[in-house]
């Protein structure tokens, strides 16, 4: 029997965003009688872990760092409830234990491995122990424009890149940004988009939650979905766009929000604010978000900055019409350049509610752009992405 090629997939923490479900999804559908896949994550975070219930078959899942007092502090950050001293302790005494136990470990563990995949990015530091290994790095968000104009930061992130014999990027925009910014790297980078399961999305949409708000059983709505951060979510401007379309009153839809994160609290007061609480339900993490998606008029993406947002994906999977911010990158790529879905300004709260009520009170525009998107949904079918991941991983 031939020997399996073995691929370790490291990320730092296992939490319940975008880039997670992307490497589930992409372990999911690796040929494990080709490859053996390990999942490793440096620390434990318990209860935080939600999507380790839906690990896929036949992986090999690792914590580097299992000790609940070595990872307490980690845990209390992503909750929100960390005190400045239990931070400096945990910056001068415990990270420092941390990064080297976690190095030791990638030591031993990349002797036996064929492809050391750095999948969040947090390997960098750790480059010398992967010596004479096939490294390679997944970039799932745009490069700063700012710092890679700025000589020093160019400089030094040009060093670390180096390091890495492969950089997979997940979109066109992303691939001519590396080209620019970084020419000597031009044969090192190719683009590999995410996998998709079509199939198993369209089941999962007819599945009904346990949970299901009754309430709004038979109600229209529109929706968004994504962790609560405004850095880069960009919640606010969408919240005050819809306050915007409820004063027209020329529509019915109500705003449901999927996603939790730190900003919650502020949104739901922006909301109360806006006089639009009791039209806004904002639902959390959902394990099955494709039933809401399926039953909502409208998908709205209002964005900052992204990578490949897989959630436009997902709508056009399910034949939703999409309105988004034309952030940097992947928007424009996903929606064609505004041909299978509206593209609106980042942060313009006017052009997105006058998008929002077009395409609600326009059912023949919303379905022309839906017919356009399943045409570019072609480029992200599982087999075709696999066969380029193959392409790489030899």
């Amino acid at each position: 029997m031939k020997k399996r090629i073995k691929i370790l997939f490291h990320i730092e923490t296992f939490l319940s965003g975008g880039t997670e479900k992307v490497l589930m999804e992409l372990m999911k559908n690796i040929d494990k009688s080709r490859y053996e896949v390990y999942f490793v994550v440096s620390y434990d975070l318990g209860q935080l872990e939600i999507l380790k219930s839906q690990l896929p078959v036949g992986i090999h899942f690792i914590h580097l760092i299992e000790s609940f007092y070595l990872n307490v502090f980690k845990i209390k950050r992503q909750k929100g409830n960390i005190t400045s001293i239990e931070k400096v302790i945990d910056e001068i005494v415990l990270m420092p234990i941390r990064r080297n136990c976690v190095k030791q470990r990638l030591r031993n563990m990349a002797k036996e491995m064929d492809y050391i995949v750095d999948w969040d990015g947090t390997l960098g530091r750790y480059s010398s122990v992967f010596e004479n290994k096939n490294f390679i790095k997944y970039a799932h968000m745009r490069l700063s424009v700012k710092e890679c104009n700025d000589p020093k930061t160019n400089k030094r992130l040009l060093k670390v890149l180096e390091n890495y014999s492969t950089i997979v990027v997940i979109s066109d925009e992303m691939r001519q940004q590396f080209y620019q910014f970084f020419p000597s790297l031009e044969e090192k980078v190719v683009r590999i988009y995410n996998s998709f399961d079509f199939d198993f999305i369209r089941i999962l949409g007819d599945q009904k939650p346990n949970d299901f708000i009754k309430s709004i059983q038979n109600v229209k709505y529109i929706l968004a979905a994504g962790r609560l951060d405004e850095s880069q979510k960009d919640f606010k401007t969408l919240l005050k766009a819809f306050a915007i379309v409820k004063r027209n009153a020329k529509t019915e839809e109500r705003l449901v929000i999927i996603g939790k994160g730190p900003d919650r609290e502020s949104l739901e007061a922006l909301a109360q604010e806006l006089g639009i609480a009791d039209k806004v339900d904002f639902m959390g993490f959902q394990d099955n978000p494709y039933y809401w998606m399926k039953r909502c008029s409208l998908f709205v993406h209002s964005s900052k900055f992204e990578g490949l947002p897989t959630v436009l994906i997902e709508a056009m999977i399910l034949g939703k019409p999409i309105v988004a911010t034309n952030c940097p990158t992947g928007v424009s790529e996903i929606l064609m350049g505004g041909q299978a879905g509206e593209l609106v300004k980042i942060g313009d709260e006017i052009g997105l509610a006058e998008e929002i009520e077009k395409m609600l009170l326009n059912p023949d525009l919303s379905n022309s752009y839906v017919v356009k998107a399943k045409e570019r949904l072609v480029d992200f079918e599982q087999s075709k992405v696999m066969s380029q991941f193959y392409a790489v991983f030899k």
